[in-house]
C-alpha cells in the first residue's frame, strides 16, 4: 500500500511524562475508542482535550467546554476551530487544563478501588 511514504513509526517513549509536561493540548482524532487511558493521562498533566465525540470513550471522560472540547464526529472544521481557539487563547487553555486536572481526580486509584470494594461487597451480600 506504499504507506512508508505517508507513515512515521516512532520508537516507544520511555519517559512519557516528559512529553505530557512539554505539551499544552491533547488532541485525539480517533473515530472509535473504548475507554481512552491517554485522555486520563493527559488530563492528569493539566492538558485540555480536543476530541471527536465518537460513540463511546471521550464523552465519558471529557466535560465539553469545561476541560476540553467534544467535536461532532467527522466535523473537521469545528475540530480545527476549537483547536485554534485553545492555541490562540492561553487563558482558556490554562483554565481548561486546571479543570482537566480536577476532573480526572475522580479516577484516582483510591476512589476506583473503593468503588470496586463496594461492588464486590454488594455481590458477596447477595
Amino acid at each position: 500500500m506504499k504507506l512508508e511514504n505517508n507513515t512515521i513509526f516512532s520508537e516507544p517513549i520511555v519517559a512519557i511524562h516528559q512529553k505530557y509536561l512539554a505539551a499544552s493540548i491533547c488532541v485525539m482524532t480517533s473515530r472509535n475508542e473504548g475507554f481512552p487511558m491517554v485522555l486520563l493521562e493527559a488530563m492528569n498533566y493539566g492538558l485540555p482535550i480536543v476530541a471527536f465525540d465518537c460513540p463511546v470513550g471521550p464523552k465519558s471522560i471529557i466535560k465539553n467546554n469545561h476541560d476540553g472540547f467534544l467535536i461532532e464526529d467527522y466535523d473537521i472544521k469545528a475540530f480545527a476551530s476549537k483547536l485554534c481557539l485553545l492555541i490562540e487563547n492561553s487563558i482558556l487553555r490554562k483554565q481548561m487544563g486546571k479543570n482537566a486536572k480536577i476532573s480526572v481526580s475522580q479516577y484516582n486509584s483510591d476512589k476506583v478501588m473503593s468503588q470496586w470494594k463496594l461492588f464486590f461487597e454488594s455481590i458477596n451480600k447477595n
